[in-house]
């Protein structure tokens, strides 16, 4: 009985635990897509596909600067939950993923 509460218990700690790591996945997921988002508008403004003025592009490109800078941040904290947690077989390609968004910002 004893050893059928403690089975029960771990399957729902196991179970609470994999749904943090959904959680993280898809908070990462949410932040990812809005460094992608920012990294076609500087690359708009850059290239000057943009109908700003130039001083307006060139301080938007300030202001992309410096949030892309706190989602690098924040994405290095996620990417450290993740692996934290994550199955032993993800951790290869969670580290690869990882190295690659790096390498984006």
């Amino acid at each position: 009985m004893l050893g059928t509460y403690i089975g029960e218990k771990a399957h729902i700690e196991m179970s609470k635990e994999a749904d943090q790591v959904a959680r993280v996945k898809a908070l990462r997921g949410g932040n990812r897509s809005v460094v992608t988002k920012l990294e076609k508008e500087a690359l708009d403004l850059i290239q000057g596909r943009d109908e700003r003025e130039k001083g307006d592009r060139i301080n938007r490109l300030g202001s992309i600067k410096v949030t892309l800078r706190e989602k690098r941040k924040l994405l290095k904290e996620l990417d450290g939950k993740v692996s934290e947690h994550c199955a032993i077989e993800e951790l290869a390609k969670e580290s690869e993923e990882t190295a690659d968004w790096e390498m984006r910002i």
